[in-house]
């Protein structure tokens, strides 16, 4: 999933586990209960490209917030080693709100 949203294609997954954290239904691709949904949607994806470019970039999109946050919280400094100054904490809080501002 992960890789295939990377690479600005939308998905389709079981709604299930996982999957459902990575996949926003009808935003980066779809979750799906069945075979036969899943062939739906397949039908529907190779029929209209401007939606299956849309949910691409959307997915990319996500994809890198997520990296850049994930990397912005491993260069953070140890709590007990080093306390954070006033910069470190303006910059974490942006990240979160970056994070979280996906329309």
């Amino acid at each position: 999933m992960t890789e295939a949203l990377w690479k600005s294609r939308p998905v389709i997954g079981g709604a299930c586990g996982g999957i459902t954290i990575q996949v926003h239904d009808y935003q980066t691709g779809f979750l799906v209960h069945s075979p036969a949904g899943a062939a739906y949607r397949i039908r529907y994806l190779l029929r209209y490209a401007e939606e299956r470019q849309r949910m691409g970039r959307i997915g990319r999109l996500r994809r890198l917030r997520a990296l850049s946050a994930n990397s912005a919280f491993t260069r953070l400094p140890n709590d007990a080693a080093e306390p954070r100054s006033a910069g470190t904490e303006r910059a974490c809080r942006m990240t979160l709100t970056r994070l979280f501002e996906i329309n």
